[in-house]
C-alpha cells in the first residue's frame, strides 16, 4: 500500500489537545471520481470523489474528551476512513432520506460554490436591514450571520400534489452589524450608532416553498422553485448588545439593554421578521440554484 505524506494536524477543542504528526494517507490510487466541473470564467475546477482512506500517524492526546473523559497518551495511530457521496437520489416521498441528504449537502455550501451563486453559508452576509416602524428609524449594514454551519435540518419534505416543499431548520444565530438608531422604541427614546451584536439561542426556521415542474430545452423535467413563505420561533432566548447607545451614556445604555434583554420576545415579534426575511432570502437563493440544476428521474414520467 503506497502512502502519501500530508503533513501534521494540530488542534485544541474544548481544552482537549490532539496532535497528529507525520500523517500519511493511502487509498487515493483507488479513488473513484464522481464528477469534475470546470468553470472557465472563474478559473476553478471542482472534483467530487469517493474512496476508502487508510491514515497512519504519530499522536499526542491530552485533556478531557467531550469534557467528560480524561485522556492522555502518545504513540502511533491508524485510522480507516470511508469517504463517499450520499446516494444521488432519494424518493421524493421519502422525507427521512431527503432530510438526511440535505444535512450532508448543506456542508458543500458552507464556503460557497461558484456555480450555485457563491453564497457562503458559514458566515452569511445578508442585505441591509431597514426598519421604519412605530416611530423608530433603525438600519443595519454590513450584516454578518453566523450559525448555519451548525444548523440541523429537522425536516425536508416534498408534496408533489400541492407542489410545496417544506424545510425546517434549527440553530443558534449570532448577528453582527453596523447599526444606526433614532426615534422611539415602543415608548423609549433611543439614539445611537456603532457596532451591534445579537445572540439568538435555539431558533427554529420554517420555509414553505412553492414549485412547479418545468421542461428544459432538451425536454427534461426539473423542479423550478417559484416563491416561498417563512416563519420563525425562538425556543431559547435573545441577548442584544449595542455599542455607543445613547452616545456612550452608560446609565441610559444600561437601562435600555436591561429592557431589551428582558422583553426580547415582544421586541423580536414586532421587529424580528425583518431580520429573518433577509436570512431566508439567502437560503432560498441557494436552494433555487441547487434545485434548478437537479435532474430528478422520478418526475420524468409525470
Amino acid at each position: 500500500m503506497n502512502y502519501l505524506p500530508v503533513g501534521d494536524v494540530q488542534n485544541v477543542v474544548d481544552n482537549f489537545l490532539f496532535n497528529w504528526t507525520d500523517v500519511k494517507v493511502a487509498g487515493l490510487r483507488n479513488a473513484v471520481i464522481d464528477n469534475i466541473k470546470i468553470n472557465m470564467e472563474l478559473k476553478t475546477i471542482r472534483v467530487l470523489f469517493h474512496s476508502t482512506l487508510n491514515m497512519r500517524f504519530n499522536y499526542v492526546l491530552d485533556g478531557m474528551l467531550l469534557s467528560v473523559f480524561p485522556v492522555s497518551g502518545t504513540g502511533k495511530g491508524e485510522l480507516i476512513l470511508t469517504v463517499k457521496l450520499p446516494d444521488r437520489q432519494c424518493s421524493l416521498q421519502n422525507s427521512t432520506c431527503l432530510t438526511r441528504r440535505a444535512n450532508i449537502v448543506k456542508t458543500y455550501f458552507l464556503g460557497g460554490i461558484p456555480e450555485y451563486g457563491n453564497i457562503k453559508l458559514d458566515k452569511l452576509m445578508i442585505d441591509d436591514v431597514e426598519i421604519n416602524k412605530f416611530g423608530l428609524m433603525y438600519t443595519m449594514k454590513n450584516v454578518e450571520v453566523e450559525g448555519l454551519k451548525n444548523a440541523v435540518i429537522d425536516n425536508l419534505s416534498i408534496d408533489m400534489d400541492l407542489k410545496i416543499m417544506r424545510i425546517s431548520i434549527q440553530t443558534d444565530f449570532v448577528i453582527s452589524s453596523d447599526y444606526a438608531a433614532d426615534g422611539v422604541l415602543l415608548s423609549i427614546p433611543v439614539v445611537g450608532k456603532g457596532r451591534s451584536n445579537t445572540k439568538m439561542n435555539d431558533i427554529k426556521l420554517e420555509m414553505l416553498i412553492m414549485f412547479d415542474i418545468i421542461k428544459n430545452p432538451e425536454g427534461k423535467k426539473y423542479m423550478q422553485l417559484q416563491r416561498y413563505f417563512s416563519g420563525f420561533d425562538v425556543i431559547g432566548d435573545i441577548q442584544f448588545n449595542y455599542a455607543n447607545a445613547f452616545n456612550n451614556d452608560e446609565k441610559k445604555s444600561k437601562k435600555l439593554h436591561s429592557f431589551l434583554n428582558e422583553c426580547w420576545r415582544t421586541i423580536i415579534t414586532n421587529f424580528g421578521p425583518q431580520y429573518f426575511e433577509k436570512i431566508t432570502d439567502k437560503i432560498y437563493s441557494v436552494l433555487k440554484f441547487y434545485w434548478d440544476s437537479q435532474y430528478i428521474k422520478e418526475i420524468q414520467d409525470m
